[in-house]
């Protein structure tokens, strides 16, 4: 109701308003401010986040670069210490360093060192064993040497005292200290129908059996006899071979030990021959002589032979 109240508020309002527009310019200007400033010091920001990014990225694949080529050499040195190639120790350039990469050159060229040293040695005890083996083949081929010009002379006496032992006609029977027959010579095949194969090797009793000629009783192994005592044995008269074909041929022999440089008895060789030819002349001079003596006693015989010598 009172207009001058009116009016005075209205001016009041209107500074008011016109006070606001004023602090509300200021404010806008002052954000419009703030904004660039910020927007400033966020480009700062990024920038130098983005060259920190490329200041790591260069010293990083200059450090891996680095590290790279240390490590390559390492491999390239294993492999030829692999090799056995002994001839250089690693050229890293890390050597020198106290990193890791430098510690690890470092423990590399020790080892490599000692490998050379032990495998120097190695070698050396090579050479000398290859050279011990040479002196051994050389000293085996000198013995086998020997040996076959020992074989040769024992296989030329060995021929020579089989053509002795073939020539003799009498048959003869070697065996060792056990009895088993070392020797048996053709005339012992032919006379008591076993072969050398089925003799040799085997116990003398398989292939002779001698027996008495009045009662056919074995006769006393005077082999054996001749084994134990060491002194020759003889077979007794009228004795029998009982031949493989069971043939009964009379036969005289005798046994005598075989003895070694210091005198021990080592075997037997016994000595046969067939009698069948001297018991039948035998038998013919008894039986002539029989005949002999009883023509003398008949005197027309005897007139008979005096007329003949007259």
């Amino acid at each position: 109701d009172n207009p001058e109240l009116v009016t005075r508020l209205n001016s009041q309002l209107a500074v008011t308003i016109q006070n606001g527009v004023s602090i509300s310019t200021r404010l806008a200007k002052l954000s419009r401010e703030e904004h660039s400033a910020f927007h400033q010091i966020l480009k700062t920001i990024i920038g130098g986040v983005g060259l920190f990014v490329i200041f790591f990225a260069l010293i990083s694949y200059f450090v891996s670069r680095r590290i790279s080529s240390s490590l390559t050499t390492l491999q390239q040195e294993f492999a030829r210490i692999a090799s056995l190639d002994f001839s250089a120790t690693t050229t890293t350039t890390t050597t020198t360093t106290n990193d890791e990469i430098g510690q690890l050159a470092r423990a590399f060229n020790k080892m490599v060192e000692k490998l050379k040293e032990s495998y120097a040695s190695l070698e050396e005890k090579v050479r000398d064993r290859t050279q011990d083996l040479e002196n051994a083949n050389i000293a085996v081929r000198n013995i086998l040497e020997d040996l076959s010009i020992e074989k040769s002379r024992v296989e030329e006496a060995k021929a020579k005292d089989e053509s002795i032992l073939s020539s003799i006609g009498d048959a003869v029977m070697a065996c060792d200290k056990s009895g088993l027959v070392m020797l048996f010579n053709g005339v012992a095949e032919k006379l008591t129908g076993f072969s050398v194969k089925e003799v040799v090797g085997h116990h003398y009793s398989q292939a002779l059996k001698f027996v008495q000629e009045s009662d056919e009783k074995t006769i006393n192994d005077f082999v054996a006899e001749a084994i134990k005592t060491g002194q020759g044995t003889k077979m007794a008269n009228h004795t029998l071979l009982i031949a493989k074909d069971g043939q009964k041929i009379p036969v005289a022999d005798s046994a005598a030990p075989i003895k070694n440089n210091q005198g021990e008895t080592i075997g037997c060789v016994l000595v046969f021959r067939d009698m069948t030819k001297e018991r039948e002349i035998d038998q013919a001079k008894s039986e002539f002589i029989s005949i002999a003596s009883h023509q003398l006693r008949t005197p027309v015989s005897a007139l008979n032979w005096l007329t003949e010598a007259l």
